[in-house]
Formats: C-alpha cells, structure tokens, sequence
C-alpha cells in the first residue's frame, strides 16, 4: 500500500523557521540596495515595501484595506495579478527572477538556523508513518483508518514536499530505528522518497516560484510567450529541465490508496495536484486526511463538524469534483483540526 504525502510551507514554520512570504518581505527583500538594478524591478520593489508597510497600519488601525490593491500574502498568486502592470515581457521575467534569487538567499538562511534532536526526528518520523492515530482524527475516523490499512502488505510513503528546505530529509536522517516502526494497522510502514516538486536548496533550479496555468497571468499577452512561461509556468519549467518530476510525483499520485495534507492552503498556483486526488477519489477505494491549522481556532466543540464540513467542501470546489459526487466523495475524506502533528520542540540555531 501506498501513501502520498504533500507538505506545504506549514511544515517549515512549525519547525520555528521564519519562511512566511510576510517575513521573507520584512526581513530580506526590502532592506535590499536598489543600486544598478532595473527601473522595472525598483518599482516591483517599492510595491513589496508599501504593502508591508500599509499592512502595519492596517495592524496599528491607522488606516483601512485597500481594494484595489494587490495582496501579497501569497507570492505567487500575486506575481500572476501584478503582470497587468507590465508591457513589457523581459521586465516581468527579470522580475520573477529577482524573487527567486532574493527567496533562495533568504531560504538558506533559514535553513541553516534548523537544528533536530534525535528524538524529536524520532517523534516526527512516527508522524508521517501513523497520522491517523487517535490523537489526530477522532477514535472512529481512526478504527475506520485501521480497518482501511489491514491488507497484509508494507506501507511505503511518498512526500511530495513544496517547500524548498530539505528539513524533512534531516529528520530523516537523524533517526535511527527506522526498519522497526509499522502503521496503525501494526504492517511495517516506510518513508520511501521525498520529492522536491518546485526546487531544492543545493539543486538546480532551486526554487521554482509561480504559477500553476499561464491563464492565472492576469497579461494575456504574456500567456503565450515561451519565454514568460519558461519562468513563470512551474511545470513548464519543470519540462524545460527534464528532470521528471512532474512525471515522478503523478505516478505518486496514480499509486497510492492514501494522500495526506499537511500545511498547504490549496492555491490555485498548485491547482493541478488537488484536481488528480480529486478524480481518485470520485472512481477508486481511496482516502484523504487534510490537516488544517487556523490561528483563530474554534474552541467550541459543537461546532467542530462544520468546521470540517467546510474544508471538505472547500477541497472538493478547488479540486472540481461535481456537487452530484460530492455525497460519495465526503466521506473519504477526514479533517484534522488544529491537531499537534509535527508539532514538537525543534531548535533554532543563530547563524
């Protein structure tokens, strides 16, 4: 059996990393020289300065949102709505590249204040093997996960991790007792590969920033030139350098009986991974946990089934499964709400 993990920037940030695209802006990217760069990338880059700064008057109450103005929060979706500023292709290319540089510096910086004991790796690594314990989803989501899991037949996982650090492999590493752990269902369970689907520190490219479809390019001039989505287009880019990886992770995809969520926000920038788990859950024997985490959580019980209610159908709208499937799909699906999966005391370094 299967499963297929995907790991998102909430991984890393539970880990006390400072990788929030927020703290990429306020620590980096605008404290850098504008000195011998190009009148279009200076004017990128005061946009990234004035959004920061109008986002601390919003917090201060100095001033109200802005509707017109372009949300940040999310990079690359934000990268596709700002080409609309632009006539120009080369200074959006040239933009775009700016981000990745600048991202890739700051990333590593990162990556070089994380530090794991073994017994956290240890704890973390049962985690990726036993996400459907008790402590997780509730005891009758779990029986029905066991019951699920009960084919007598290793369990091999796959991550498929977006986040450019290789934090998950360090954990990995610092592990040792591997060959011993099994599943809920008591099989011996494994962490086969992790794919880094838009870019590794240490590979090349190293960080694929963008977007998922050239029609989420607000210029449509710009949909169409080879150039543009060359660089902005991540699985174009990923073609562009034949590494597979596309190819690898649908065969993830394709194989495995269950996927497991774990901190990403189902964008449209990676659109294409929430529509094939979708179309395996409308015509096969497969299950979903999506772990979901919300800084202004609901403290009141009852209104827990909602709450999961409402991610389900927010999987199932992103993932376009049809309102007349949606009764059959719902119940494949289990939310875990605001649990402590991954959560553990990881240590940060100065550098």
């Amino acid at each position: 059996m299967n499963t297929t993990f995907i790991i998102g920037n909430g991984f890393d940030l539970c880990q006390n990393m400072a990788t929030r695209y927020c703290q990429f802006y306020e620590n980096h990217y605008i404290k850098l020289s504008t000195d011998g760069i190009s009148p279009a990338i200076q004017t990128f880059r005061k946009e990234i300065s004035d959004y920061v700064k109008e986002e601390h008057d919003l917090k201060s109450g100095k001033k109200q949102s802005s509707e017109d103005k372009i949300d940040w929060s999310d990079l690359e979706s934000a990268l596709g709505k700002y080409a609309i500023k632009l006539t120009n292709a080369q200074d959006y290319i040239d933009i775009v590249l700016d981000v990745n540089r600048e991202l890739q510096k700051y990333i590593e910086e990162q990556e070089r204040t994380f530090a794991i004991t073994e017994k956290i790796a240890g704890n973390i690594y049962m985690d990726f093997c036993r996400p459907d314990v008790p402590v997780y989803l509730n005891p009758e989501e779990s029986r029905s996960m066991r019951q699920f899991k009960n084919v007598p037949e290793t369990e091999q996982i796959f991550i498929i991790n977006f986040n450019y650090t290789t934090t998950i492999e360090k954990i990995i590493d610092n592990f040792e007792e591997k060959s011993r752990v099994t599943n809920i269902a008591n099989h011996s369970t494994s962490v086969k590969n992790v794919l880094h689907i838009h870019g590794r520190l240490g590979e090349d490219p190293a960080i694929l920033v963008g977007l998922n479809e050239p029609s989420q390019i607000s210029n449509e001039e710009f949909r169409t030139n080879r150039d543009v989505l060359d660089v902005v287009i991540k699985p174009e880019t990923n073609r562009m350098f034949g590494n597979g990886k596309e190819r690898i992770a649908k065969n993830y995809i394709n194989t495995s009986r269950l996927f497991v969520l774990y901190g990403v926000s189902l964008g449209e920038t990676d659109k294409m991974w929430w529509e094939m788990i979708g179309k395996r859950l409308q015509v096969q024997d497969v299950r979903l946990i999506w772990f979901v985490y919300e800084e202004q959580g609901e403290n009141n019980p009852l209104l827990i089934g909602q709450k999961k209610r409402n991610f389900i159908n927010k999987f199932c709208e992103i993932a376009n499964i049809p309102n007349e499937k949606m009764e059959m799909v719902s119940p494949k699906i289990f939310i875990g709400y605001n649990t402590r999966i991954f959560k553990y005391k990881s240590e940060t370094i100065s550098v």
